[in-house]
């Protein structure tokens, strides 16, 4: 059943969807900027066993700064969808939907709201039908690097 989450549900939510990530994790937001936290737990969990994909959007030609972590993980795969204004966070088992960017000032100082919906059990169509449009979102954006 879904879950309303606040500021700190959702930060702590998006930690825990990629310590538990095991076959997939999206991370789809407008603006790069991750936290110190983020990166970290990213770089714990990256393997070739785990599909780590990030879809941004508002920052199409970010700065090398924002943007070298992510060209540093071997396994991780980058694309840019112009358009792109949706926050959505996922592993194989639980997604978040919120108003909170992957961007450090939005976890501290910004009020958000979100919800938690799990893969299986009354949310699994909700967690279906966005997973549709991520695919639909991944065939039309640019790759900056697969």
């Amino acid at each position: 059943m879904a879950k309303y989450l606040n500021t700190q549900d959702i930060s702590a939510g998006i930690v825990k969807l990629i310590c538990e990530a095991r076959e997939y994790l999206y991370l789809i937001s407008p603006y790069l900027q991750l936290s110190a936290c983020i990166k970290e737990r990213i770089k714990d969990i990256e393997s070739e066993m785990l599909k780590i994909t990030f879809i941004f959007g508002k920052n199409g030609h970010p700065n090398s700064e924002k943007i070298e972590f992510l060209q540093k993980l071997k396994y991780a795969h980058i694309y840019y969808y112009k358009d792109l204004h949706a926050k959505c966070y996922l592993n194989e088992k639980e997604m978040i939907i919120s108003s909170m960017n992957l961007y450090t000032l939005s976890q501290q100082n910004n009020v958000e709201m979100g919800v938690l919906i799990q893969k299986d059990g009354a949310d699994k169509q909700v967690y279906d039908d966005a997973r549709q449009d991520i695919r639909s979102i991944l065939k039309n954006a640019k790759t900056k690097r697969q």
